[in-house]
């Protein structure tokens, strides 16, 4: 809907017998148009003007009627409206809103319109409910409830923003005569006081509110509407109130309350960033009303006589900064239609666009296996559980060839489980999307077999001497291979820090082997750590010079053989003696070496030993400070072995 302003209408009562009139403060012909005197200045003329002036003459009937009744076809539409009294203690507002038993004020003329309106529409189902509460001394009280079960409430907001009281009691209500019955006895529960002004001043903001329901049955939905009739409490000059302590501080608490209020008009008119709505309990209640969604009317009521001038002149300076205020009002309507259960389809979580898998630009878009192969799979986030669709997916036929017995059930599950949740139909058929999704997992699992292959060592060994013949059955070859296999699979299924892991482990038993001579354990260990580290040049290197040596061999010799050109390389220090000792003959014993050469090449091989021991102690040490699964525990536990080995070789070396 279209933007409104506040409604400003101003209404002067009649002079009592006891005060003192002056021409001060005039009405003038047009019905539209307000002049005050100065406070201070007699001389200076204010002049306002405003929707509508009511002069000491008019009727409660005529105020109704001109400022009040219109609003009620917007609170059958669905929208708020907000009328609210303003105006020095004093000056009538009570009896505007309320008025007596014989000359009704707003508040029962509009409960018999909504009422007369509701007999004439009879397409809907229509309920009235009402609240009323007051604002005393900071404090929300509900007036509809006994006094002995009073209790301050808490003013909060929604989901939606909107403020409401926790706790507020509301009562529908079938009949005017019903509201006037209750509207009567919570009158009785507000708070009044006397005052040198008035006998029965309102010492608190009292703050009605009924709410229409308009139900379509047709079509259904409902339409909310709300009327908000609020009565204020009026600001106060304890110079002329004669207040005493407790009035006192009701008085403090009124004004402050009306001075918040200004401040959130003048925050409005002047366009600042920040509404002081929360600064006081008055202002979050008035909030939909002063640049909200409700429709507002202000009724200034003006109290003639010299003493109230500058209270007159102070309130039609805010009527008029009150009436620039824009509000926003909005339909309120409820779908009654019932829910659906939504399907659980429908409640997957949802791929954003950037994580869904995207394929790349190929040269040959003729080809659609090349597409397929080069989409490129990101980050997805987790969908529903997709085994069952997955297993019956790895076992089509394509999936099966590519995987040639090669890969596990499980292997393929997990495959066309990823595939599956990072492919999006983009507008396919339910054949088109299995079809692509089965060449995807074709290709994929195509992949993870050639992976499974192992890596070539840099420098080959010859090959080893054929294995005995067992008979035309092949079986223990068959065995030894799906072996190897499973042992592959499980390297290069695991993460690279857990593949360290299982090296160093193999690589651990393969040293204690190779200190005690044990050279064949010790190479079928360091076969074992190859397996799952099969870039580490060293470990290669560390495996040909055992081969070396238990073919009687030394390492160069393999490199002559397959370049004779080439002159045949010494054996690495470190397996001086062990070499040594494997290539002497039996029948031949070799020659004894004198004490001081014996204890110089033992000392040279201890420190060939310890050079290399401190090289492998430093890779340790890199890739355990890149581990975060190595504890202390284990640190401890590795220094402990590596000063035992040292102790065993000194020992040794000493004997």
């Amino acid at each position: 809907m279209a933007d409104t302003k506040i409604r400003i209408s101003v209404r002067l009562r009649p002079a009592l017998p006891s005060e003192l009139v002056d021409d001060g403060l005039r009405i003038l012909d047009d019905g539209r148009s307000v002049e005050c005197l100065g406070a201070q200045n007699q001389s200076q003329v204010h002049r306002f003007s405003f929707a509508s002036v009511h002069g000491p003459e008019s009727t409660q009937q005529e105020v109704y009627e001109q400022d009040v009744a219109p609003l009620i076809d917007s609170v059958y539409k669905g929208q708020a409206v907000t009328v609210f009294c303003y105006g020095v203690t004093g000056s009538g507002k009570t009896h505007t809103m309320s008025g007596t038993p014989t000359d009704k004020g707003i508040i029962p003329r509009v409960v018999e319109a909504l009422f007369l309106k509701q007999k004439r529409l009879r397409r809907y189902e229509i309920t009235l409910s009402c609240d009323y509460m007051e604002l005393y001394a900071g404090k929300v009280y509900d007036l509809l409830v006994p006094k002995s079960e009073v209790k301050p409430l808490d003013i909060r907001s929604d989901a939606s923003d909107k403020v409401f009281v926790a706790g507020l009691s509301a009562h529908p209500i079938a009949s005017a005569e019903a509201f006037n019955k209750l509207y009567a006895v919570a009158n009785k529960h507000r708070s009044t006081g006397a005052t040198n002004l008035n006998a029965a001043s309102s010492r608190s903001h009292a703050i009605l509110g009924i709410t229409v329901e308009c139900k379509d049955t047709k079509e259904e939905k409902t339409l909310v509407g709300r009327i908000n009739l609020i009565d204020l409490a009026g600001s106060e000059n304890n110079k002329h109130t004669g207040n005493n302590a407790e009035r006192m501080k009701e008085s403090v608490s009124i004004n402050s309350s009306l001075s918040a209020l200004g401040n959130v008009v003048d925050a409005l008119n002047t366009n600042q960033t920040r509404v002081p709505y929360r600064n006081d309990k008055l202002t979050r209640i008035l909030q939909s009303a002063l640049g909200g969604d409700s429709l507002g009317l202000l009724i200034c009521n003006l109290a003639p006589g010299i003493r109230f001038r500058s209270d007159t002149l102070n309130t039609l300076k805010f009527a008029c900064r009150s009436g620039t205020i824009t509000n926003r009002p909005m339909i309120n309507e409820r779908d009654d239609r019932p829910q659906l259960k939504a399907h659980f389809a429908a409640v997957q979580p949802k791929v954003r666009s950037s994580l869904v898998p995207q394929p790349r630009r190929s040269t040959d878009s003729s080809s659609t296996s090349a597409s397929a192969s080069s989409t490129t799979f990101t980050r997805a986030p987790p969908a529903s559980s997709l085994g069952a669709a997955a297993r019956r997916l790895a076992g089509t036929g394509k999936a099966r060839a590519a995987a040639g017995g090669r890969l596990s059930d499980g292997t393929m599950s997990g495959i066309a489980r990823q595939v599956r949740e990072g492919v999006g139909r983009q507008g396919m058929s339910e054949e088109e999307f299995e079809a692509k999704i089965a060449d995807i997992v074709a290709q994929k699992v195509a992949e993870a077999v050639a992976a499974l292959a192992p890596a070539p060592a840099p420098a080959p060994p010859p090959p080893p001497p054929p294995p005995p013949v067992a008979g035309p059955s092949s079986a223990p070859a068959d065995e030894a291979w799906q072996e190897r296999l499973a042992n592959l699979e499980r390297a290069v299924l695991l993460s690279p820090v857990s593949r360290k892991n299982k090296a160093k482990e193999f690589l651990k038993i393969a040293r204690s082997h190779q200190q005690k001579g044990e050279l064949e354990a010790a190479l079928e260990y360091y076969r074992q750590a190859a397996r799952y580290v099969p870039e580490n040049q060293k470990l290669q290197d560390r495996i040909d010079e055992i081969r070396a040596l238990l073919a009687g061999t030394p390492a160069g010799d393999w490199e002559n053989t397959l370049n004779p050109s080439a002159s045949p390389a010494p054996p690495p220090p470190s397996l001086h003696f062990a070499a040594a000792k494997l290539s002497a003959s039996p029948s031949k014993k070799p020659k004894k070496r004198t004490g001081a050469r014996r204890k110089l090449a033992e000392r040279k091989v201890r420190m060939n030993e310890e050079e290399e021991e401190e090289e492998e102690e430093g890779e340790e040490k890199g890739e355990e400070e890149e581990e975060e699964e190595e504890t202390p525990m284990k640190k401890r536990r590795s220094a402990g072995r590596r000063v035992k080995a040292r102790a065993r070789a000194d020992g040794g070396g000493s004997e």
